[in-house]
């Protein structure tokens, strides 16, 4: 699976120019693992303003309060996924979202693991990625 990472200290300008930017589409927060997390949250955003907070965790919200994360367990940034109109992941030739011969993009998924629960934010089209930083043998994206 073809996931562009993202460093997670540029998670808030990331998260930041994804919403303002581009459509989000759809919140989504459920366990990660067999933990003893039990938080579900499943929130369709369109035609909502969605926004987040770093400021004592990281809190989550539409036209409500939708999560607060208290960031006990957050060690890397989100990660950005394309998929086709069928909801099918897309995997690019090369590890470029920049290839020319990538399939068309009508979803971006960001999504990351914290505190135990996978976060993922639904976006609409193509979340544009440049390369930030290449170091052992990893790249790093941001959004443009």
């Amino acid at each position: 699976m073809t996931q562009y990472l993202m460093r997670k200290e540029r998670d808030s300008e990331n998260l930041k120019n994804a919403i303002k930017n581009y459509e989000p589409l759809w919140f989504n927060v459920r366990p990660f693992s067999l933990g003893n997390a039990k938080t579900k949250v499943s929130e369709d955003l369109l035609g909502k303003k969605f926004n987040f907070l770093f400021l004592d965790g990281l809190k989550f919200s539409s036209d409500r309060d939708l999560i607060c994360l208290p960031l006990k367990d957050y060690k890397f940034g989100f990660k950005t996924e394309y998929q086709n109109k069928n909801g099918s992941r897309i995997y690019p030739y090369y590890d470029d979202p920049n290839d020319p011969l990538l399939l068309e993009v009508s979803l971006t998924c960001l999504r990351n693991v914290i505190d135990d629960l996978l976060i993922e934010i639904s976006f609409k089209g193509k979340i544009k990625l440049e390369m930030e930083l290449y170091t052992n043998r990893r790249k790093y994206w941001k959004i443009e």
